[in-house]
């Protein structure tokens, strides 16, 4: 007899375990749950009534500053290819990059940021400056360098 019920009761369970999971599911199967509807068909909006409504915004303290920036001479454009906390950092990075570009790297002491930055001498125009920037960028020492403005007084 124990046999019996030993055969029989893990069927008894496999059998009711199974019966309670198809419920669940049934169950939220049968749920309805809120669409989320993410995107818009945006090609039958007429564009010409919003253009329209479009001004250029630009506040008082914009025009001061690009004013400040057309009329300041003493602006600078230089290329930034590496920010360290010490001297030491910024020196062995240069030993290390410097034989890879015919640029010269200096490093120079950023006192707003505490950071040294290692950077090439500047240029009167951000054109030219951009254009050093594009090619340092084709090395990987030099990824993320980028255009600084920097006050030549």
């Amino acid at each position: 007899m124990k046999t019996k019920d030993l055969i029989i009761l893990p069927i008894l369970i496999i059998f009711s375990q199974a019966c309670v999971s198809s419920e669940y599911t049934t169950e939220n199967e049968n749920k309805k749950e809120d669409e989320i509807y993410v995107f818009d068909d945006v090609s039958k909006i007429d564009t010409t009534i919003i253009q329209k409504e479009l001004k250029p915004v630009q506040n008082d303290k914009q025009k001061e500053i690009s004013e400040e920036v057309k009329n300041n001479e003493n602006l600078k454009y230089t290329v930034q290819v590496g920010a360290f906390s010490t001297k030491e950092r910024a020196d062995f990075f240069i030993s290390q990059n410097q034989s890879k570009t015919s640029f010269p790297l200096k490093v120079v002491f950023i006192e707003e940021k505490k950071l040294y930055s290692v950077q090439i001498p500047p240029y009167s125009t951000k054109e030219e400056a951009d254009k050093i920037r594009d090619v340092l960028k084709n090395f990987p020492p030099f990824k993320d360098a980028f255009t600084l403005t920097i006050d030549a007084k």
